[in-house]
């Protein structure tokens, strides 16, 4: 079953990138989810991370709102 990765993050300047990828199996998203996760921290310019994980049906399996000094 195919799994996406989707990430928003959020610019201090008020802009943002956004990308989704596809994976073979939920294992290799949640790997990506959390690589995802890891890059939009360690990078300044990003405020704020949205990340989540669903499968082929649309389901959420993995979702996390990451911010900033929060």
């Amino acid at each position: 079953m195919k799994a996406f990765c989707t990430q928003i993050l959020m610019k201090a300047d008020g802009g943002y990138d956004r990308s989704t990828t596809m994976h073979d199996t939920l294992d290799d998203a949640e790997k990506q989810f959390h690589q995802n996760m890891v890059t939009a921290m360690s990078k300044q310019d990003y405020v704020k991370a949205i990340i989540f994980v669903i499968n082929e049906d649309g389901e959420i399996k993995f979702r996390r709102v990451w911010k900033r000094g929060a």
